[in-house]
């Protein structure tokens, strides 16, 4: 959802207004995994350090922690000792 904000943002700098029935010569943008995500946090968190944008910072350090959220959720859940001992059939 940010990426398509910051997409619509940078085209609408150039010029071109919000219509949805024009056809964009952008190049499509591939959906990256979790991990590609929090990959590219820290640059952010110092991107938004460097250049003194408190609300970047903060908006970044909800991200990480949404991120957290979604990577924790998405793992498998631990298995009981007992499924490791069952008797096979």
């Amino acid at each position: 959802m940010l990426t398509s904000e910051l997409l619509r943002t940078e085209s609408l700098s150039d010029g071109e207004s919000d219509n949805d029935d024009t056809v964009n010569n952008e190049p499509i943008v591939s959906a990256c995994t979790i991990t590609e995500a929090m990959a590219m946090l820290p640059k952010l968190k110092e991107l938004a350090i460097q250049k003194g944008h408190s609300k970047l910072l903060s908006t970044v350090m909800e991200l990480v922690s949404d991120l957290d959220d979604l990577k924790c959720s998405s793992m498998t859940k631990q298995t009981r000792i007992n499924d490791f001992f069952r008797p096979k059939c």
